[in-house]
């Protein structure tokens, strides 16, 4: 039996984990595991969970910028709309 061509046949050189490896790049949110902080759109998730609602951050995400009042008034109408939330993201 031949091993598969896309398996390594030495495990030289294996470091186990991915410290030290970008999965992917974002401008949307960084991580900082050393001080144990997660940022969302230059917000810390520690500040945005207990201020922010889901409509607010959504916004965040897709405006770059936390919304006001008159901006989410219609962004919430807009996206309560049927179809614009996967019925598994609503339940």
């Amino acid at each position: 039996m031949t091993t598969a061509p896309h398996r390594p046949q030495s495990r030289e050189g294996f470091v186990s984990g991915l410290e030290g490896v970008v999965a992917a790049q974002t401008r949307k949110s960084n991580t900082d595991g050393l001080k144990g902080e997660l940022i969302i759109g230059g917000y810390l998730v520690d500040d945005l969970a207990p201020n922010a609602s889901f409509e607010e951050v959504a916004y965040l995400l897709l405006r770059d910028e936390l919304p006001s009042e008159t901006q989410l008034s219609p962004f919430r109408k807009r996206s309560s709309a049927p179809g614009m939330i996967p019925t598994m993201c609503s339940a």
